[in-house]
C-alpha cells in the first residue's frame, strides 16, 4: 500500500514536470478533451498518419509546407447498454490540419501543425455540451525529429523525434485538453523495389481525467510510378485508464494514396473508419491534402569531362618507299627522293643536270642528256662521230 502510494506520487510529479503548466482547475470542471484521434503526418510524407521519413533536402535546409483535410463521422458517441446510439455530443467534425516544417541538414526535422474546425456539430446529453460554435482552433503541435539511420532511398529508416501540443485550442468544442501534452516517439520506414512501409510506436502523456496511452501505426503499400504511392494505413491507441467507462482502445483503418506532381506538389485522398467502440473512433472519415513539397534530388552530372582527354593521335599516312614523305603528297610514291618545294618532284629522286632524268636512272648525272634504252647511255650527251 504504502510503496503503491509512493508509485503514484512519483507518477504525478514526473507528469506536471513534463506538461510544464495547466489549468487544473478548468479542468476538473470541465469533461472536455480533444477529442479527434487522427493526428496528421508532417508535410513531406507519403502517408496520412505515418512518416515516410524521405526528406529530399539539400546540404543545408528544405521546407514543406500544406494542408490536410479530415472529414469524420460521430467520433463521439455516446451508447445504450445495448450498444446503440443514445448521443453524439460531436457528430460531424471537418478539421484543416495546417502545418510546415524544415529540415536541417537532411537529418534534423522541426514543425508545426494547427488544426482549425471548419464544421463542428452535435447533440449534448448530460454534462457531455456539442460544441456551442460552428467553427474552432485546436491545440498547436509542435514536433522535432532526428533521422538517426539511413538516407532517403535506403531500406531502412529510423527516427527519433517528441511531439509536444500547446493548449492554444478550444476546449468547448472539443479541440483541446486544456493542459499540456507530450508524445515521444520512435519511427521506422523503408523501401524495397516497389515495395513502401512505415511504422511508429509512441506514448502520449495527458492529464490523469483523459488518461495517457500507448499508440502505434504502420502502413504498407506499392509506388506505381516514381512519384504515387497507394496502400493501407493503421493507427490504435489504448489508454491506462478508461475515459467515461467506455472502451478505450481506438483502431482506424484507412487507404490512401498521394501523388507528387512535377516534384513539387503532393497531393492526396483517403478513406478510412474505425472499428471499435471507443471514444474517438469515427464510423468514417474522408481525408484529403495538398502541400508544396519540394524534391531536390541528387545533383545533376556535369556533362562535360572533368579530366581533358589527351589529344588523339593524328591519323597514320603510308610512307611505300619510306623517303619520310607521306605518300599523299609523294610524286614519286614507289621510289624513295627527297623532299622539296616543288609538288611535282616532291619525294621524288634528285636530277642535278635537269635533263629530267633523276640521278638513279641517269648514266651521266652531270651531263644532260636525252633519255635512251640503254642504261649505260641513258640521260648522257650523244657521242661526238670522228671525222
Amino acid at each position: 500500500m504504502y510503496s503503491a502510494t509512493v508509485i503514484a506520487t512519483l507518477r504525478k510529479a514526473v507528469f506536471a514536470l513534463v506538461m510544464l503548466w495547466a489549468a487544473p482547475a478548468a479542468a476538473q470542471s470541465d469533461p472536455r478533451f480533444a477529442v479527434d484521434r487522427f493526428e496528421p503526418s508532417e508535410r513531406g510524407s507519403e502517408w496520412f498518419a505515418n512518416e515516410s521519413l524521405r526528406y529530399h533536402g539539400p546540404n543545408f535546409a528544405s521546407y514543406r509546407v500544406g494542408a490536410v483535410s479530415s472529414f469524420a463521422e460521430r467520433p463521439f458517441v455516446l451508447r445504450n447498454a445495448d450498444d446503440s446510439v443514445r448521443r453524439s455530443p460531436v457528430r460531424d467534425l471537418e478539421v484543416i490540419h495546417l502545418g510546415a516544417n524544415i529540415v536541417l541538414v537532411d537529418f534534423l526535422r522541426v514543425s508545426i501543425n494547427l488544426p482549425i474546425q471548419a464544421y463542428a456539430a452535435g447533440r449534448s446529453e448530460g454534462p457531455f455540451a456539442s460544441p456551442p460554435k460552428e467553427q474552432g482552433v485546436g491545440d498547436l503541435r509542435i514536433g522535432t525529429d532526428v533521422r538517426v539511420l539511413g538516407r532517403d532511398t535506403d531500406h531502412v529508416r529510423l527516427a527519433l523525434g517528441a511531439q509536444v501540443w500547446a493548449p492554444i485550442g478550444q476546449q468547448e468544442q472539443w479541440a483541446s485538453d486544456g493542459t499540456w501534452r507530450i508524445r515521444p516517439r520512435v519511427t521506422v520506414a523503408g523501401d524495397y523495389r516497389l515495395f513502401t512501409w512505415s511504422a511508429q510506436l509512441n506514448t502520449t502523456f495527458r492529464e490523469d481525467r483523459i488518461g495517457s496511452e500507448v499508440g502505434l501505426s504502420a502502413a504498407a503499400g506499392v509506388r506505381l510510378a516514381e512519384h504515387i504511392v497507394v496502400g493501407p494505413e493503421l493507427f490504435t491507441s489504448t489508454r491506462v485508464a478508461d475515459v467515461f467507462g467506455v472502451p478505450s482502445t481506438p483502431v482506424e483503418a484507412l487507404i490512401g494514396a498521394h501523388w507528387l506532381i512535377a516534384r513539387r506538389v503532393r497531393v492526396g485522398a483517403g478513406v478510412g473508419r474505425g472499428f471499435s467502440l471507443a471514444v474517438g473512433d469515427p464510423q468514417y472519415r474522408i481525408l484529403g491534402s495538398i502541400e508544396l513539397a519540394p524534391e531536390f534530388g541528387p545533383p545533376k552530372v556535369p556533362t562535360v569531362d572533368r579530366v581533358p582527354r589527351a589529344p588523339e593521335p593524328p591519323p597514320v599516312i603510308g610512307d611505300a618507299d619510306y623517303d619520310h614523305v607521306p605518300d599523299d603528297k609523294d610524286a614519286c610514291p614507289a621510289v624513295a627522293g627527297i623532299p622539296t618545294a616543288d609538288p611535282k618532284a616532291n619525294g621524288c629522286p634528285p636530277d642535278t643536270d635537269g635533263d629530267q632524268i633523276n640521278d638513279l636512272g641517269d648514266a651521266c648525272p652531270t651531263q644532260p642528256g636525252p633519255a635512251t634504252t640503254d642504261p649505260e647511255t641513258n640521260g648522257c650527251p650523244p657521242a661526238k662521230k670522228s671525222e
